[in-house]
């Protein structure tokens, strides 16, 4: 199963991100891709405002435990949303026996820099507004959307906000520069991401900010102070080594840091909870380390 569905990412996904197509067809055949996926059985989908931004509560039915994980969706800052991430947020809400809280954030161009960040701490403050304890609440994303889930919690440790209890972070993008080594290393053997799509879409998400901005790439912010982290990535993403770098700056300001590196696999192959089995037991040990 896991060399055909790293042959249909190849096939599906890497051709429409190499070649210049109009923005809104990518996000329509992402859209369709990931349809084709299913929640677990049990899953209840409830569509809310936390406050002014949209977003669904993903949880099932047998779920028990109280926690809550605020969850932002990848996609470069251009594309995504709640329904495309179901698969994952879904195994996720399941595993963790949480109620998984995924924003619709604003995506650029249309909105670039710091729309997307605005509406992630929106919905922080909202959460807390209905009497959740901050322990029992997690931060989560994957690509972009992990990326901006440290940023989020950059700038909730900023406006001195209580901390979320921890933050999971799937292949998270913390460098817009595209400067680590494994973006030159891993550029053929990456089946989903193209350098030349990530570089256009953090311009397009940076707007007037340069590249290496905090707010924008995180991995070049002062860590120090943040909740205990969880980082999962893939030996062959062209963004491991912004996973790898997170991690050594990370533990150099004092956060506990978990790295797992999965050799052989491929850039958000969480998505493939249900199907492959390392997916299953990538969300398992985020659940593991949630309610750690």
């Amino acid at each position: 199963m896991q060399k055909i569905l790293r042959g249909v990412v190849r096939g599906c996904l890497k051709p429409v991100f190499a070649l210049p197509l109009p923005l809104g067809f990518q996000r329509a055949w992402v859209r369709m891709f990931t349809a084709l996926v299913f929640p677990p059985r049990g899953t209840q989908i409830e569509p809310l405002q936390m406050g002014p931004v949209p977003a669904e509560r993903v949880h099932n039915r047998d779920a028990t435990g109280a926690g809550a994980i605020l969850y932002l969706h990848g996609g470069a800052y251009v594309l995504g949303s709640p329904k495309t991430h179901r698969a994952l947020t879904s195994h996720l809400a399941k595993a963790a026996r949480a109620s998984v809280y995924v924003i619709d954030y604003r995506l650029a161009p249309e909105h670039p820099h710091p729309a997307a960040l605005e509406d992630a701490l929106t919905a922080y403050r909202w959460l807390l507004d209905q009497g959740m304890a901050p322990r029992n609440i997690s931060l989560s994303g994957d690509s972009a959307g992990g990326g901006l889930a440290l940023a989020t919690a950059l700038a909730i440790r900023d406006a001195g906000l209580p901390a979320p209890g921890a933050l999971a972070l799937i292949s998270p993008w913390t460098d817009l520069t595209l400067s680590g080594e494994s973006n030159r290393r891993n550029a053929v053997i990456d089946p989903m991401l193209h350098h030349t799509w990530a570089a256009t879409s953090a311009t397009q998400y940076c707007g007037t900010l340069p590249h290496d901005h905090p707010a924008c790439s995180p991995l070049f912010a002062d860590l120090r102070n943040l909740p205990r982290m969880l980082i999962q990535v893939g030996s062959d993403e062209i963004v491991l080594s912004d996973s790898e770098r997170l991690a050594e700056k990370a533990r150099a300001a004092g956060v506990d840091v978990r790295l797992h590196r999965f050799d052989g696999l491929w850039h958000v192959f969480q998505l493939h909870a249900g199907m492959m089995k390392a997916s299953n037991q990538a969300i398992d040990e985020i659940a593991e380390f949630l309610n750690g």
